[in-house]
Order: C-alpha cells, then sequence, then structure tokens
C-alpha cells in the first residue's frame, strides 16, 4: 500500500494586507539599496505577520519583475524614487504608483513615511475606498509642520491624520499629536528580532556609529570628533554616501585619515549585526526632535551593547533613569561617558545586561507584529 503526504497549508486569513515603502525593496534583495530604519520595520513587520495574513508590498522599480514573491510577501513593482524627477516624471510615477496599489487590492494598507508622501498616498487609497494605517515615524511629525510646507499639503494632512488609524511609538508622541492635532493614536514601539548570541563584555572592541552621513540631523562629524578625544580607542563609521555632497567627501576622508577610525561604506543588512555584537556601545548624535525610536537602539539593545546617546534620551524608552548613556546634549558628558565605558568592563556590562532585558520585556519583534495584528484585524472588521 502506498501513502501519499499531503502538503502543507499554511492557514492564511481572508484578510489581504500591504504595505508600502518604496524604498524597503532592499532589504527583501541585497541587490538593491536598502532604506533607513522606518523601511526595516515595515519590512520586518510584513514578513512577521505572512503567519496571519496574506501579506503585499508596494516597492520601488529596481529592474525587478512588476509581481514577485520574496520571503512569503508578494511585492508590487511601483517606480524608482527620484527626488530630481520632473514635474511629467511625477506624474507617471504617480499612474506606476496608483497601478501598484490596484494590483495589491488590500483590505486594508500601511505606510510610514512623511506628511507630503502621507497625502499623495491618501488620496490614492481614498479612491480605492480601504482603511489606512499610517504608523508615524519621528517626532518631527507628530506636531507643527515645516513653514516650507506648501499650502495643498497643509490642508490635506489634518485630514489624513483624521481619517487614518495613527500609530506612534511613544506616548510623547500620542500626547503631542493630540495636543497639535486632535488626533487619538494607537502607541506601538518599534521590534526586532532576538539575537541568537550575546558576546562577552571582555572582547567588545570598539564603538559603533550607524546611520546617514547627514551634517545637520545625525551629526556624523561628531563621532568623528569623539573619536580624536579617545585616541587609543577604535571606532567604526557605518553609513552609504550621499551622492555629490561635498559634506559627505569631507567627512570620509576625513575617517580615513584617522589612524583609530576605520570607515565602511555601506554594510549589507544581513552583515551589519556582527558589528553591534562586539560593540563597547553604540553611539546616537542625532537631534532629539528629528527622531522617533531609532532602529540602531533595538539592533544594539538585543545583543546587550549601550546605547551612548547625545541628544536623545533614552528613558522615554528603557523606562529606567538608573541606565547610564544619556548626555543631555552636552558634548563633554558623552567624552565622558565613552571614556568610562572603555575602561570599566563592569560598566558596559551593567549598561548592557539592563538595557537587553527591558528589549527582551518590550521590544521583541513577535509582540510588536501582534499588536498590530490585532489592530488590522479590529480596523478589518469593522470597515
Amino acid at each position: 500500500m502506498i501513502f501519499y503526504r499531503l502538503p502543507e497549508f499554511k492557514l492564511i486569513s481572508m484578510f489581504k494586507v500591504c504595505f508600502i515603502s518604496l524604498s524597503a525593496y532592499g532589504y527583501f534583495n541585497e541587490n538593491a539599496p536598502a532604506g533607513g530604519g522606518a523601511q526595516r520595520q515595515l519590512y520586518f513587520l510584513s514578513t512577521e505577520l505572512t503567519n496571519t495574513f496574506d501579506v503585499h508590498f508596494v516597492v520601488g522599480d529596481y529592474g525587478q519583475s512588476k509581481v514577485e514573491h520574496r520571503e512569503e510577501v508578494t511585492l508590487h513593482r511601483a517606480y524608482t524614487p527620484d527626488r530630481s524627477a520632473s514635474t511629467t516624471q511625477r506624474a507617471k510615477q504617480l499612474v506606476h504608483l496608483w497601478n501598484a496599489l490596484k494590483r495589491a487590492d488590500a483590505d486594508v494598507y500601511i505606510t510610514r513615511c512623511p506628511p507630503h508622501k502621507l497625502n499623495k498616498l491618501f488620496l490614492l487609497i481614498k479612491l480605492l475606498d480601504r482603511p489606512i494605517v499610517h504608523h508615524i515615524a519621528t517626532d518631527e511629525f507628530v506636531g507643527p509642520l515645516s513653514k516650507r510646507t506648501s499650502k495643498l499639503h497643509q490642508e490635506i494632512y489634518p485630514r489624513a491624520l483624521q481619517e487614518c488609524e495613527v500609530v506612534v511609538q511613544t506616548q510623547k508622541q500620542a500626547d503631542t499629536l493630540q495636543q497639535h492635532w486632535h488626533t487619538d493614536a494607537t502607541i506601538i514601539p518599534n521590534g526586532y528580532p532576538e539575537a541568537s548570541i550575546i558576546d562577552t563584555y571582555e572582547s567588545r572592541e570598539h564603538f559603533l556609529w550607524v546611520g546617514r552621513l547627514d551634517e545637520t540631523e545625525k551629526r556624523a562629524q561628531l563621532f568623528l570628533d569623539l573619536a580624536d578625544e579617545l585616541p587609543d580607542q577604535k571606532f567604526i563609521m557605518i553609513g552609504a554616501p550621499e551622492k555629490d555632497d561635498q559634506y559627505t567627501s569631507e567627512l570620509i576622508q576625513r575617517a580615513n585619515n584617522m589612524a583609530n577610525v576605520i570607515y565602511t561604506g555601506r554594510v549589507p543588512p544581513s552583515e551589519v549585526h556582527e558589528y553591534y555584537q562586539c560593540a563597547i556601545a553604540l553611539i546616537n548624535t542625532s537631534i532629539q526632535d528629528k527622531e522617533g525610536f531609532p532602529n540602531t537602539f533595538l539592533e544594539s539593545w538585543r545583543y546587550g551593547t549601550p546605547v551612548l546617546s547625545l541628544d536623545i534620551d533614552l528613558i522615554r524608552f528603557l523606562n529606567n533613569d538608573e541606565i547610564t548613556g544619556y548626555s543631555h546634549g552636552q558634548f563633554e558628558t558623552l567624552v565622558s561617558l565613552a571614556k568610562e565605558f572603555a575602561s570599566s568592563i563592569n560598566k558596559r556590562q551593567e549598561a548592557g545586561i539592563s538595557s537587553h532585558k527591558i528589549y527582551n520585556q518590550k521590544y521583541k519583534l513577535s509582540p510588536v507584529a501582534k499588536s498590530y495584528e490585532r489592530l488590522i484585524k479590529g480596523i478589518v472588521t469593522d470597515a
């Protein structure tokens, strides 16, 4: 007698969800350029939710097929992001975006983008008569819009916030959103997959900086200033160079001329984690109001790697004022903390273990995705 084994079928709900982030494609395909923390979060959520939903994702055009399947997510090609696009080209981009949104034909669409991009997506998805979940990525977008924002965008944005299901990362963001825009929000923090290995604190060997090589928001130059203050310590700076940018060129040249600094350029997402794993600490030099919840914090904490932050108050995320690492905007304090962590294994171990414990309690990807799952099911059921 011959027995045939039936194929295993994954139980998928009838709900169809579609994430939208053009530059997230690089996380599905490392041959394409990848975006930043916001795009990585949507990538994580999309792949994590495939056990519950039929997941789709609108991504940019990087020469791939119009529709393809990666990591159990259906990807829909829209257009290549291009800041220098002409008016005619932007009109064609809208057509490609509209076609991708229609192909996905989702029950709910999920965005995470600046106000002007939300406005565009809001108007397109309104034509589809489908609900939108909009995750606000940074503190900058929960308060007043920039004075440079066009009158049209200023008129559309309040309506978009009122009609979207808004998600924020922190209570501070929720309070500001309600105060300024009179909009309620669901608080769901960023999440990150667990790490399998945590290095001993005796073996940690460098200070790490990861981000865009940006002068005004990320302030990468301050990391090199810190390296100047600790010439006996090793510093590693990771970030893709900007095109045709004088600041970036000068920054990279300065880094390459420093004996204690290694500039790696862009590191693929699948390889960057080894730098966090063996770091003494991650250094953050970003401006407070330009960040929401930096992904780099979670990438560090999951390896028990502490964060030393110049401007961003770590207590907002750790809820523990006993964890050392916040410099209150004082560069001299950042220097002192870095020297202390470099010389004291116990100090960096104490901060690292405490941060890792809170990460395990609040910021692992699985429970964060569960919060999204409940939110999406509630929206689609009520629609």
